[in-house]
């Protein structure tokens, strides 16, 4: 199900998760062209810190950095238990031990994660001066 591929291919597979989720701007901390945000603050991480970037299937994606599951995404018409199940187990088997940090807005995605068996280590507040 989960088969590591290239910066380059990323893209594609972010666009295929989103494609048909409309309640995506609800969870999403951009305005719009949520694929190309992801996929640009996917090569901003990148330049910092060595990324592993995984096609889920035909269906979405997945990017880790070290001890950190980063980024994912699966199309809402392959959200069913038993695909989301198989997703996370092989991501335990690539990283057995990880965390993800996910903005507060994205309560769908923390919500999924505490279900497979994650549970919440702390909330973080980040001030910006404007």
């Amino acid at each position: 199900m989960i088969k590591e591929i290239t910066k380059e291919e990323i893209f594609k597979y972010v666009q295929i998760a989103f494609d048909g989720d409309a309640e995506l701007e609800k969870y999403h901390i951009a305005d719009d062209d949520y694929a190309g945000h992801t996929y640009n603050e996917i090569c901003k991480t990148a330049e910092m810190m060595p990324l592993k970037y995984y096609k889920v299937g035909e269906c979405g994606f997945t990017v880790f950095a070290p001890g950190l599951l980063y980024s994912f995404g699966i199309n809402i018409k392959f959200r069913d238990k038993e695909t989301l199940k198989k997703w996370f187990d092989e991501i335990r088997n690539i990283m057995p031990k990880f965390e993800c940090a996910l903005h507060g807005r994205n309560s769908r995605a923390i919500k999924h994660l505490i279900k497979q068996g994650m549970e919440v280590k702390e909330q973080i507040i980040v001030l910006q001066c404007r």
